[in-house]
């Protein structure tokens, strides 16, 4: 069986993993032709000595139940709401036999990590006031005004970093425009590195405190050196799913090819590379739709835009624990390296839920079973498969592999 595979939508590539930190990992073998119990969706089996483990004398692929005799090396398959039930459900003893023989491998794994890289407008337009001005303020006043964009922005950083609800994940800070630079150079290195919360949230805190509003609006360059800084994390944490959060007060302002349409081309290339690195896009100001753009080609559908006529902090709040709740990852798993010694076939992988056959989607839109994340390095559940584990405290995560990939309305 060629199974295809596309960027968004990738057939995993190992082992097990379980929403309880415990993965164990299944190879089948055996020729598929093997006499054993169960193989009949209608019916049950009498034993066999094929080498196919078997959970059951039935098999059931897309829900309901099936019933049978005893499975002596049996082989099984059960789609996520099937049941299965006959005399007996463990290994057969003759399943382990012979060159094809199946074996059992458990390795550790933990859920994805969330980190999130800020790259936030220090601009001179952050001086402007709030409430708004009539007309709006779109360069540095050159005035003091006793609350201001930044002076709003400023509480509502800090609040998100200092958050228990922020707890596990990690975060990282950088600002622009610095010292007036066009090089997206001078915006790939964070002000604050990457790191896990709660821990360095007093060296984030410290940061946004340093800060003093002053210059243009280098959009594409900033948003590029952070874009570039969240992909080469990423590669070096494949544990992490890293997103960018740019806020801006402003359209793009100096610098060369400096425009809308240029950043939400990069946004779209790191969107689409090989590690899907997203960007949040929030808008602190007014008339800023055009920002939409940008946050569309990053994959997160259109900006957040803050009404500077309104409590700002309040606001900006309730934007970034929007941001951190659509990043927080409830479905989605490392991948460990394989066993020493073990090969693999990518047409025969296959995800279980609780001793269940979860399929593979390969559709645009995935509304259930699994599909494959971040340069292969993560599996990801969909839509009800997702919902449905999140709600069983008791869910086990399998990645079994040696068998041929079931997928999603397709025979074996």
């Amino acid at each position: 069986m060629k199974q295809k595979r596309s960027h968004k939508a990738r057939v995993p590539m190992f082992l097990a993993l379980s929403a309880l930190g415990v993965l164990a990992v299944t190879a089948c073998g055996g020729d598929s032709d093997s006499k054993g119990g169960g193989l009949d969706p209608a019916k049950g089996g009498s034993g066999g000595s094929g080498a196919k483990v078997g959970t059951g004398g039935g098999i059931t692929l897309t829900g309901g139940s099936s019933s049978g005799g005893s499975s002596s090396g049996g082989s099984t398959s059960v789609g996520v709401g099937g049941s299965t039930s006959g005399s007996s459900g463990n290994v057969g003893s003759g399943g382990f036999a012979g060159a094809d023989a199946c074996a059992s491998v458990s390795e550790n794994s933990n859920k994805v990590a969330v980190a999130l890289l800020f790259m936030v407008d220090i601009s001179g337009s952050m001086n402007c006031p709030v409430p708004e001005l009539d007309p709006p303020c779109t360069v540095d006043p050159n005035k003091t005004y006793p609350e201001t964009r930044w002076s709003e922005m400023n509480p509502a950083l800090k609040g998100f970093f200092d958050s228990m609800a922020s707890d596990g994940m990690w975060a990282g800070l950088s600002f622009f425009s610095r010292n007036g630079s066009c090089s997206e150079k001078d915006y790939e290195k964070p002000d604050s590195e990457i790191a896990l919360l709660p821990s360095a949230s007093m060296n984030l805190d410290s940061t946004v405190d340093k800060q003093k509003p002053a210059g243009s609006t280098p959009t594409v360059p900033s948003l590029q050196g952070a874009l570039n800084h969240a992909d080469s994390w990423a590669a070096a944490h494949p544990d992490q799913n890293v997103v960018v959060v740019y806020a801006t007060d402003g359209y793009p302002q100096g610098c060369s090819n400096n425009t809308i349409d240029q950043a939400a081309k990069i946004a779209a290339a790191a969107y689409n590379g090989a590690h899907q690195i997203r960007t949040y896009v929030l808008g602190v100001g007014p008339n800023l739709t055009d920002l939409n753009a940008i946050a569309k080609s990053g994959g997160t559908d259109a900006a957040e835009l803050i009404d500077t006529g309104q409590d700002v902090t309040k606001q900006l709040t309730d934007k970034f624990n929007a941001i951190r709740s659509a990043v927080a990852v409830e479905c989605t798993y490392s991948v460990p390296a394989p066993p020493a010694g073990q090969t693999l076939d990518l047409n025969k992988v296959n995800v279980e839920y609780n001793g269940s056959e979860v399929g593979y989607n390969n559709t645009a839109t995935c509304d259930q079973g699994w599909q494959y994340a971040n340069n292969d390095s993560q599996v990801v559940l969909c839509g009800s498969t997702c919902d449905q584990v999140k709600a069983d405290p008791s869910a086990k995560i399998q990645i079994a592999f040696g068998c041929d990939t079931v997928i999603i309305g397709q025979p074996r």
